[in-house]
């Protein structure tokens, strides 16, 4: 499976052939379905437990060290490590995002074609 790591519905293979306005429309769609299944919310909890973690001990780390600054340093480290769990967040909302686009085009009258590749109407 192609993994999408981005938002943007010129990304995903799914909404390839179907107009803007409902492209947009899918999008928005998907994406508030997507908190509804536990893998969202299980990677959301984990992941904050994972970033409280590394803010205790970066905390913990700086404030031995009289040569930083302890609010700076703690910030900087908390940006770092925000920034691959954003990511990681969004290829996981895109997977379950991903296979909804699928379900709604068929309810929209596409079909699969027979390499199951593409969809076609």
């Amino acid at each position: 499976m192609k993994i999408v790591w981005s938002l943007s519905p010129k990304s995903f293979p799914e909404l390839q052939g179907v107009r803007e306005d409902e492209q947009k429309r899918l999008m928005v769609k998907c994406t508030a379905r997507s908190w509804r299944y536990w893998q969202t919310w299980a990677y959301l909890v984990a992941g904050l437990l994972v970033l409280l973690g590394i803010h205790y001990v970066s905390w913990n780390i700086f404030a031995k060290l009289p040569q930083f600054d302890l609010y700076k340093s703690t910030f900087i480290v908390n940006i770092v490590m925000f920034i691959p769990f954003f990511y990681l967040q969004t290829v996981v909302r895109n997977n379950i995002v991903r296979k909804d686009l699928v379900n709604e085009r068929k309810s929209m009258g596409y079909k699969h074609d027979k390499n199951e590749k593409t969809i076609t109407s």
